[in-house]
């Protein structure tokens, strides 16, 4: 469990400093337009007060997309290379998710939360603001170590499911 969360906890650096190379160098116009597709996106989502295994999918696709989106823009192989090298660790890449049956609606606000984190992200972004943006994708790690200890608390155990083929169990 310690070098799943330190794996999350390196992603958000490496994210940060794409970021923050993004946000100084200004982000392009087509990536403005594709982060807030994204932001649609989630917004369409949290839309509604229930949340279903469809929603959960399309969420980590989403998550997905907005976090390479970043990378891929700040133009650095060095970035996304240890990016993709991180990946590797369970529940380390921003498309991986663990949702606990247990506890939908913790599930749900846990989200809502990082979502509303992607609305601030875009927002330093398009204005320059560097040191902004990697704080808040580092911070933006946060969410998801919480849902992974709602599965790992031994009351819970076996009752959580996974997104992106990684089973919770794995973290018991």
């Amino acid at each position: 469990m310690r070098e799943v969360l330190d794996a999350i906890d390196v992603r958000g650096m490496l994210e940060g400093l794409a970021g923050r190379l993004v946000a100084e160098r200004g982000a392009s116009r087509g990536l403005a337009r594709d982060l807030h597709a994204c932001l649609d996106d989630g917004d369409a989502i949290f839309a509604k007060d229930v949340f279903s295994s469809d929603d959960e999918s399309r969420y980590a696709e989403m998550n997905g997309r907005f976090h390479a989106l970043i990378v891929e823009a700040a133009g650095s192989k060095i970035i996304a290379d240890a990016i993709a090298f991180n990946d590797r660790v369970p529940f380390a890449a921003a498309k991986s998710f663990a949702f606990d049956k247990a506890t939908p609606a913790a599930n749900f606000a846990i989200l809502r939360y990082a979502h509303r984190q992607h609305h601030a992200i875009v927002q330093a972004l398009e204005n320059g603001e560097g040191a902004r943006v990697e704080a808040l994708l580092r911070e933006h790690t946060h969410p998801v170590k919480e849902s992974l200890n709602f599965i790992n608390d031994p009351a819970d155990r076996g009752t959580g499911r996974v997104i992106d083929g990684r089973p919770a169990l794995a973290l018991v």
